[in-house]
């Protein structure tokens, strides 16, 4: 590649560094691998002055994971050094995780911008659960449809807010029948209509 030339090195922070960089330089530039010190993390993929930038893939062993649904797998776009653009994340469920009682992220496809989903996107619950719809700030936003168990039915489609039920929305029953049709304000039914079909 003009302007840049092939190195291994460690890098300040304990991680090493194979791939390209400024011709020169110590600052990846072009394809390489970062690995972090003590196995913390590999990223393959494109470098843009230093930060992980364009189409990479980073991995994380899920024995380093200190949080519950933190992400252990991400495959596509990043920008300055964070998830952009579309990509796929897959999350680490806790052996503890009670699957009867709450949701708990699983897998992702779709929208990032800097680090956060944002765009529309699929994503499946550990419990079963489908979203695919709009998000905005990691949060389901805008018109989307969320399915329990990965069933056609029972569902909820229409729209959402900060995670929850906001505006208009249908709610279907396991039968497939549309028990209720109408508004929605911060998870909770604004009107008491319902139907048997709508």
């Amino acid at each position: 590649m003009n302007g840049t030339e092939y190195k291994v090195f460690s890098m300040a922070d304990g991680s090493v560094y194979t791939g390209y960089v400024f011709t020169g330089t110590q600052i990846p530039h072009g394809p390489g691998e970062r690995k972090g010190a003590n196995f913390s993390y590999t990223y393959t993929g494109e470098f843009k002055n230093g930060a992980f930038d364009g189409v990479g893939t980073i991995t994380y062993p899920t024995v380093v994971q200190t949080q519950q649904n933190s992400v252990y797998y991400y495959q596509g776009g990043f920008r300055n050094g964070m998830f952009y653009g579309k990509g796929e994340a897959k999350y680490h469920v806790p052996p503890t995780f009670d699957y009867s009682q709450a949701r708990c992220s699983c897998y992702y496809n779709g929208g990032w911008r800097d680090g956060v989903k944002k765009g529309y996107g699929t994503m499946i619950y550990a419990n079963g659960e489908r979203y695919v719809g709009g998000w905005n700030n990691d949060m389901p936003e805008g018109h989307g449809e969320l399915t329990w168990n990965q069933m056609d039915f029972p569902k909820y489609e229409g729209g959402w807010k900060n995670g929850v039920y906001e505006g208009f929305g249908r709610y279907f029953a396991a039968d497939g029948s549309c028990e209720y049709e109408g508004g929605y304000k911060a998870g909770f039914k604004t009107e008491r209509r319902l139907f048997a079909s709508c």
